[in-house]
């Protein structure tokens, strides 16, 4: 028992209320347990009780030890002031408190106490995979839509603060995403860095020219620096980096932040970088045309592109493989749809106050097939399958923010357990 799962099992009445009454003997009826309070102050605000034959509105605190009241010095915070009710599982105070308690020791079911260890003791793939299947679909479904909003809204923090840096420049912010994007994880940064380094406005001048494009994002890379011109094309990119280096003063990165080591060659920065080249060369205003475009097939649409001829017979620069697939597959434009447009969507939704981007978001993720991942697998080995890009996405944020820290106790899934 900790004061987490006792605050769990006064919030939603969990114990034998029968007959309860306070250690003086007056009877108490739990009218209302309160608002759970996470701020400083009683654990649970705006109770309503009745306490012999007077009905209180007030406080309630929440003690595994009555003698943590003094211990804790609530007794003379001003901030406990209005706690009418003190809920302990052991009263243990050496002297008389001036607050009524009501102890729960011996009113606590203890197959819901069993379940709880279970849940906070297993080390398998998530604490209630034993359990899980007991939960009604709907609770399921209901918790991941939440879930979803719930990783949406994380998503777009980060796309609001580089918004302000970029004076709500909104093609330039969603350049800088979709470049991080392009690195796919093992390269997100990197790819990050490179967007930064290279204005989307430098890269506009040159979007007639696919071989300054490229020179321009390989350079900026590292990838040129002191290369062994082996090829004409690699020869032709680095005159041109040299050239358009010098012109706008460009500071490239370090070849060293790239990594290739356990990667698929289709998924090498340098093919990459050389897509998102292709990408610049194919678009005017990107961010503008995927604002218009509302279903699946017109967004992914943008996003089917082709690198230059030379890639399809190279991976790397200077190194000359008998088969190359260039095209951005399905799968990436899907990782790009789910991972950068819809969060784009609800971001421009709650800046402009347009709730129709909203729903494009999340009909957009309903739209698209489930992630195919470990995570999502082991999800499905244990009953929780998914259908839609919504129903992984949810079960992302569900595994990263409330199975592996183990809310167990703040999670729908948790309470459908412990409760029955």
């Amino acid at each position: 028992m900790n004061e987490q799962l006792l605050q769990f099992i006064w919030k939603y009445r969990l114990f034998d209320a029968t007959e309860i009454a306070t250690l003086n003997g007056d009877p108490v009826e739990i009218l209302k347990t309160g608002q759970q309070n996470l701020d400083s102050g009683a654990d649970f605000l705006n109770a309503r009780l009745k306490i012999g034959e007077q009905l209180w509105a007030g406080n309630v605190e929440i003690e595994i030890d009555s003698a943590n009241w003094e211990k804790h010095g609530h007794n003379s915070d001003p901030s406990h002031k209005n706690t009418l009710l003190l809920v302990c599982l052991n009263h243990n105070a050496k002297s008389n408190l001036d607050i009524p308690i009501i102890e729960l020791k011996g009113r606590v079911n203890q197959k819901l106490l069993k379940k709880y260890a279970a849940l906070m003791e297993n080390e398998a793939f998530i604490p209630c995979q034993n359990f899980v299947k007991k939960v009604e679909e709907f609770t399921l479904q209901n918790w991941r839509l939440r879930l979803l909003a719930e990783r949406l809204e994380q998503k777009i923090a980060p796309i609001l603060s580089s918004l302000k840096n970029n004076k709500n420049n909104w093609e330039e912010t969603f350049y800088h995403a979709l470049a991080k994007n392009f690195g796919f994880n093992t390269n997100a940064i990197p790819f990050e860095l490179l967007a930064k380094s290279i204005p989307l406005s430098v890269l506009a001048k040159h979007k007639n020219s696919l071989l300054q494009l490229e020179a321009l994002l390989l350079g900026q890379a590292g990838f040129l620096n002191g290369i062994d011109e082996r090829d004409k094309y690699t020869k032709g990119l680095v005159s041109e980096y040299t050239f358009l280096q010098k012109k706008y003063k460009l500071e490239p990165l370090e070849v060293s932040v790239w990594k290739f080591s356990k990667t698929r060659p289709a998924n090498f920065p340098t093919i990459r970088i050389a897509q998102f080249a292709a990408l610049v060369h194919t678009s005017t205003h990107l961010f503008s045309k995927v604002l218009e475009a509302a279903r699946p097939h017109p967004l992914r649409k943008l996003f089917t592109i082709k690198a230059s001829q030379y890639w399809d017979t190279h991976f790397r620069l200077n190194i000359e493989t008998e088969s190359g697939k260039n095209m951005l597959g399905e799968d990436a434009q899907n990782n790009i749809l789910i991972n950068t447009i819809a969060p784009f969507f609800f971001a421009y939704a709650i800046t402009k106050n347009e709730e129709e981007y909203k729903y494009r978001a999340i009909n957009l993720l309903e739209s698209l097939p489930a992630e195919d991942n470990k995570i999502v697998r082991s999800y499905a080995t244990i009953g929780m399958k998914t259908k839609t890009a919504a129903d992984s996405q949810g079960l992302l944020q569900l595994n990263k923010h409330w199975c592996k820290p183990k809310r167990c106790l703040e999670c729908r899934i948790g309470h459908s357990i412990l409760s029955k």
